[in-house]
């Protein structure tokens, strides 16, 4: 019998206030989050990068079937798992989900609030 190897991260989704102070509704955003971050993290984008990140060779089906991602009830944590045949490549891929989708989730933000700050400063210009 071949044993099997489990290795899990923990991801915490914390939405950027606009002010220091974490108020309510911003919790609540980003538990919502959770379950969408849960769901993309399994999707070919971070799965690919997983792939190519780690030289693996198998499709993003494959991986996916390797690990699974679920958001902690009521809270603002995602739980990523996988479970090979090796220990150290479970904790590799585990570990490289939530960095590759981190990175991601960073790129994309960063282009939402340059595209923000573009029109903003377009709308001062026009103000002056």
């Amino acid at each position: 019998m071949m044993p099997y190897y489990q290795s899990s991260t923990t991801v915490l989704v914390n939405e950027a206030p606009g002010t220091k102070t974490a108020d309510y509704s911003s919790v609540i955003l980003s538990e919502q989050l959770t379950s969408t971050y849960s769901q993309m993290m399994t999707k070919d984008p971070v799965l690919n990068e997983v792939i190519s990140q780690l030289g693996l060779n198998m499709s993003a089906n494959s991986l996916k079937s390797l690990i699974s991602v679920a958001s902690v009830g009521d809270t603002q944590l995602i739980l990523v798992t996988a479970e090979t045949t090796d220990p150290q490549l479970s904790a590799d891929i585990a570990n490289a989900v939530a960095t590759v989708f981190a990175r991601q989730i960073m790129d994309i933000q960063g282009e939402c609030f340059a595209q923000s700050k573009a029109s903003l400063e377009t709308q001062m210009a026009d103000i002056e």
